[in-house]
């Protein structure tokens, strides 16, 4: 988790499935740092104990951060809290700003939409969707 605070915004979207790094690597294949695999996670997911540790993790916050769209929401919370900030002290670029935050909040929605294409999520999408 050193990397949660680059995990936005070090992903990018693409065409090839990804096997089990469903949440920490691109669905292009980029990974570690160059564009390699992540070797922790390529490691860790390959202990049987760990991967199921991870899958069932995965599924348990999936619903309650995409699924609810509180991922979004708290982005959107996030920006309003910056806006009133920025209106009192002028701490930012707004147009800059919310370039950034349109940025995240299309990655959120673009990730839902592939995780929903994988084997271990979708069922979870498809049951969500009236």
């Amino acid at each position: 988790m050193w990397d949660a605070n680059e995990s936005l915004g070090k992903l990018t979207m693409g065409g090839a499935s990804v096997n089990y790094d469903l949440y920490f690597r691109s669905a292009g294949g980029r990974g570690g740092r160059g564009g390699g695999p992540n070797l922790l996670f390529t490691r860790f997911i390959a202990n049987p104990t760990f991967k199921a540790l991870y899958e069932q993790k995965l599924q348990e916050i999936y619903p309650k951060i995409h699924l609810s769209g509180a991922a979004v929401d708290t982005v959107d919370r996030y920006s309003a809290l910056i806006h009133a900030a920025n209106a009192e002290r002028s701490l930012v670029d707004l147009t800059s700003y919310d370039q950034a935050v349109q940025k995240t909040a299309d990655f959120l929605k673009q990730r839902m939409a592939y995780l929903a294409t994988t084997d271990l999520l979708g069922a979870q999408t498809s049951a969500a969707v009236p």
